[in-house]
C-alpha cells in the first residue's frame, strides 16, 4: 500500500508542477502589482453594411485572424460595439451599420497577461473548447492537490522517525494559515 501511494504521490507531483507554478507566478504578479503594459494597436477595416454582431465577429475572426470569445454588443449611434476577448488580449470592435466601417482596437498583454487571465478563467460554460479544457485541467489540479496532500500526510504518518518534525511543521502551517485568514478578514 505504501509503495502504491508513494508512486501516486510522485506522479501527481510531477503532473501538477507546471499548473501550480503558473498559479504561483500569476499570484505573485497580482500580489506585488507587477504592471502589465499592454501593446495597443488600432486599425480601420471594412465589412458589409447592415451586419448583426455575430456574423460580423465571425467575418473578422476569419479575415483578420482575431481569436477569442465574443462579448455582448451594446448599441450606439448608427451601430454597435463589442469585445472579442482571449487570454492575454482583447479586440474592441466598433461597427457602423450604414457604411460597414469597423474600427478595431486590439490590446495584447503578452505572457504576463495570459498568466493573469488563466488564473481567473473558470468553469465549463465557455464558448471555446480550449477554455473548457482549461476548466477541466483546473478541476483535475484541484482534486490532485487534495490527493497529493492526503498521500503526503499518510506517508509521513507511516514513517515513525519523521512524526515529530511533521507535527511541528503541520502545526506551524495551521497557525500561519489561521492567522492569515483572520488578518485578511479584518
Amino acid at each position: 500500500m505504501y509503495k502504491t501511494l508513494r508512486n501516486i504521490h510522485l506522479i501527481l507531483g510531477l503532473l501538477l508542477f507546471w499548473v501550480i507554478m503558473m498559479y504561483a507566478v500569476s499570484a505573485a504578479q497580482m500580489a506585488h502589482r507587477i504592471r502589465i503594459v499592454p501593446v495597443i494597436t488600432e486599425r480601420d477595416v471594412t465589412a458589409a453594411p447592415g451586419l448583426d454582431a455575430r456574423p460580423l465577429a465571425n467575418e473578422l475572426m476569419q479575415r483578420y485572424g482575431i481569436s477569442g470569445e465574443m462579448g455582448s454588443a451594446t448599441s450606439g449611434a448608427g451601430g454597435y460595439r463589442f469585445a472579442i476577448t482571449r487570454a492575454g488580449g482583447a479586440s474592441i470592435v466598433t461597427y457602423d451599420r450604414q457604411t460597414g466601417k469597423v474600427h478595431l482596437r486590439e490590446t495584447d498583454t503578452g505572457v504576463w497577461g495570459v498568466l493573469n487571465r488563466l488564473h481567473h478563467f473558470h468553469g465549463f460554460h465557455n464558448e471555446t473548447g480550449v477554455r473548457n479544457a482549461w476548466g477541466w485541467l483546473v478541476l483535475f489540479a484541484s482534486l490532485g492537490l487534495f490527493a497529493l496532500g492526503g498521500t503526503g500526510v499518510y506517508m509521513w504518518f507511516r514513517l515513525h522517525r519523521e512524526r515529530t518534525i511533521g507535527i511541528i511543521l503541520l502545526g506551524a502551517n495551521l497557525v500561519v494559515s489561521i492567522f492569515l485568514l483572520l488578518a485578511l478578514r479584518m
